[in-house]
């Protein structure tokens, strides 16, 4: 066996679970938004108005 087969102690650990499935943990986040603004249209309606955004931003806010 060759030297780069085998794993070296000092090595970065493998991906953990996060890592490994990020694609599907952001393809399922994306499934969940669309149905749950399928489900709440008004809701996700109202957060995206622009005087929602205003009456909430504590921070000084950057629209450009």
């Amino acid at each position: 066996m060759s030297e780069a087969a085998t794993a070296a102690p000092d090595q970065a650990p493998a991906l953990g679970l996060f890592e490994r499935y990020l694609t599907l943990w952001v393809a399922l986040c994306i499934i969940a938004g669309i149905g749950l603004g399928q489900a709440m249209p008004d809701l996700f309606q109202a957060l995206g108005t622009e005087q929602w955004r205003r009456s909430t931003c504590r921070l000084p806010c950057w629209s450009g």
